[in-house]
């Protein structure tokens, strides 16, 4: 426990080696000079507090090995702009990203930390690929992803996951021949008010 607490000397990339299997609470708490930590351990859980306050800590990679983020993990991580969070995490406390103002997440679409970046709005990129406006998943934006969307409202071939949510294209939670109107116009090249054909976000 507190293995590294306040330690101002790790100033360069740290890494968790595969044998490690547990990272104890207040780990690496305070260290202020800390600007990257590469998490390669068999770990389940990043526990309490474990980066609270390493105000320089910018770049954590969590394994897909990890299902729980327990409470200030990374709270007041003032540099930290982004991280992934792996479809296996299965728990996050609300606390855990608390006071990190920067922070967009990288997030799996119907995941926990899907769930968890809506919730409390958190900034999030989908980690799936998808673009604003390929409501039919094929990769590209063009007219059968309108017919996609029209065919979606005329309840004929209802959209689902991250269909839907790249049909989305005004983001007010419904697929509609409004979505569709925005995507001809953007297809017109008409100026719209969404980044339609970039990667999904909040």
């Amino acid at each position: 426990m507190n293995a590294f607490y306040g330690c101002t000397g790790l100033d360069t990339e740290f890494i968790i080696p595969e044998s490690v299997t547990i990272i104890n609470e207040c780990a690496f708490q305070g260290c202020s000079s800390l600007p990257k930590v590469v998490i390669n351990a068999n770990i389940t859980e990043i526990p309490n507090q474990c980066f609270l306050n390493c105000s320089s800590l910018a770049e954590v990679n969590i394994p897909d090995t990890v299902e729980t983020i327990n409470p200030w993990a990374f709270a007041k991580c003032t540099s930290l702009e982004y991280i992934e969070i792996p479809a296996s995490v299965k728990s996050i406390a609300q606390s855990a990203f608390a006071n990190d103002p920067n922070l967009t997440l990288g997030v799996w679409y119907g995941s926990y930390g899907y769930e968890y970046a809506k919730e409390l709005n958190i900034p999030y990129v989908l980690l799936d690929g998808g673009k604003l406006g390929d409501a039919n998943g094929d990769g590209y934006v063009n007219v059968n992803d309108v017919t996609a969307i029209q065919r979606h409202a005329a309840e004929l071939e209802p959209l689902t996951g991250i269909c839907f949510h790249a049909a989305d294209v005004d983001g007010d939670g419904d697929v509609s021949v409004d979505d569709a109107t925005e995507l001809q116009r953007y297809l017109a090249e008409y100026a719209v008010d969404y980044p339609v054909g970039e990667k999904l976000l909040q």
